[in-house]
């Protein structure tokens, strides 16, 4: 087993009570970037399993298995049985128990990785699912990252749920401590100076931005706070690549908008676009209109095949263009359904996405890379201190090897 550290031990003796206390359904294991959370899971696995590893999106699900070896799976796809409203399109969700299954066995672990990230909603029915399967609950995150977006202004958080079995780890492991990320996210979150965190990080020049997110590829991301900056760094990468502004190129990374349960890929996470089956022309292309924002967009789709999956893609959607003129993601499902009805006569499902070069720090929470690049401006003070300090805090442990900063003016 690892060797643990005297925290870390405490940790593990205390999620042991808490597995053999037949009248506890919840634990909380939390602590900040470095302090252990992650690599604690498998020696809790070993000892106290059977465990079912959960989060909430598969980037998430990724890592917790490319960190510890331990299978791991979303929230919604362990939990839920999922169809689609035929008068919307819109996913409906019910709980697998509530239909006589058993998405866990009694005794079993369910542990929660980023749980942070986890809704009210959410919550309540993994606390459900565990009571009615008489599981366990162990919920594990980091309590100074952002709150779902859903939830801004709300306080609430799963991390915050009473139990009297709460482990919280402060000690900095020496491999994160010598890494200036980690020395910088220690900052951070402390009351000291700002500019003292990122004096540990790179400075980069307005001029080195952009060639930079060029190279980056699959290794890294821009992460900024706008989905107007996202667009604007999005469109000048791909111009520096020699890109025509609506044609997709092989292999270019999307950032995907919103959960899609029929594909398992959700919010935030990067996919990558093979080529096009049927890619959009004539008579594919029709006046989007979004009479609750009372605009209209030429938009054209196409079905094309991601990371494997078959999907229809709209260019305007994925180069920012219907976010600029403001048709919403509603209006556009609702048109390539249509669409599709039209052309194909089958259920392919719309992927909502934009390029994937830059993303908003939201939609990077649960992921990492090896290289970040962190765009500042003025717009993030104006969150307050603690939130703007969250913001950076999220931004810049979302890198693992390198990362660097860059001021840009509104």
């Amino acid at each position: 087993m690892l060797n643990l550290s005297t925290e870390q031990q405490s940790a593990f003796d205390l999620i042991g009570k808490f597995k053999k206390d037949s009248t506890a359904r919840v634990a909380v294991l939390t602590g900040f970037a470095g302090s252990g959370k992650t690599s604690l899971l498998k020696p809790i696995a070993e000892a106290y399993g059977p465990v079912v590893a959960l989060t909430p999106t598969g980037k998430a699900a990724l890592r917790v298995f490319e960190a510890t070896g331990i299978p791991a799976g979303t929230i919604h796809r362990r939990l839920y049985l999922s169809s689609t409203d035929k008068k919307t399109g819109n996913p409906v969700f019910r709980l697998r128990i509530l239909d006589g299954e058993t998405p866990v066995a009694s005794n079993t672990l369910i542990v929660v990785d980023e749980a942070s990230m986890v809704d009210k909603k959410l919550w309540a029915d993994i606390l459900s699912t565990a009571q009615m399967c008489s599981a366990k609950v162990l919920l594990v995150g980091d309590t100074f990252q952002l709150p779902p977006v859903a939830q801004e202004g709300d306080q609430w958080c799963a991390l915050d749920v009473e139990t009297p079995y709460r482990a919280n780890l402060l000690e900095v492991h020496r491999q994160a401590a010598d890494n200036p990320i980690y020395a910088a996210s220690t900052i951070l979150r402390s009351k000291a100076p700002i500019y003292k965190a990122l004096h540990l990080l790179r400075p980069m020049g307005e001029s080195e931005l952009v060639p930079c997110a060029s190279r980056l590829g699959s290794e890294g991301v821009v992460i900024v706070y706008t989905n107007a900056r996202r667009h604007q760094i999005n469109n000048a990468v791909r111009e520096r690549l020699g890109y025509a502004p609506e044609t997709i190129m092989p292999r270019e990374p999307l950032l995907v908008l919103h959960n899609n349960y029929e594909l398992d890929r959700y919010n935030g996470e990067v996919v990558y676009f093979d080529r096009w089956k049927n890619a959009p022309d004539f008579v594919s292309t029709g006046v989007v209109r979004d009479r609750w924002n009372n605009t209209a967009l030429e938009m054209s789709f196409g079905k094309a095949a991601v990371d494997q999956s078959d999907v229809i893609l709209s260019p305007q959607e994925i180069s920012g263009k219907s976010h600029d003129n403001k048709v919403s993601t509603g209006a556009i499902k609702a048109a390539s359904r249509a669409m599709v009805k039209r052309l194909w006569g089958n259920e392919t499902p719309h992927l909502h996405c934009n390029y994937g070069y830059a993303a908003t720090c939201h939609k990077m929470q649960g992921s990492e890379h090896p290289e970040v690049i962190v765009v500042l401006d003025d717009k993030i003070s104006k969150m307050g201190a603690v939130m703007e300090r969250r913001w950076m805090y999220t931004a810049v442990t979302r890198a693992r090897k390198v990362c660097s900063y860059v001021y840009l003016r509104a």
